[in-house]
């Protein structure tokens, strides 16, 4: 889920990923990110929220690249920081 923030411009845009960690819908800390990034940030910080469901524990047998959530949330973590 992306979400730009509320606030007045700045000049250069800023790119975050962040994750709760927790698998429930419905958790506080996923709502507590939603609403810092569109109450309290600059439209210029753009913010990826990712849901770690699906992405298994970590076992080293198995091949991270053929996991597709784990490849989505490393594609993310390369592109936060990015304008």
């Amino acid at each position: 889920m992306k979400v730009q923030g509320a606030k007045k411009d700045m000049e250069e845009n800023q790119r975050y990923c962040a994750f709760a960690g927790s698998l429930r819908k419905i958790h506080t800390n996923k709502s507590l990110l939603r609403n810092a990034l569109e109450n309290c940030c600059l439209k210029t910080i753009e913010m990826e929220i990712f849901d770690l469901e699906g992405i298994p524990l970590y076992n080293p047998d198995l091949d991270p690249q053929t996991i597709a959530p784990v490849m989505e949330f490393k594609a993310g973590i390369k592109a936060a920081g990015r304008p």
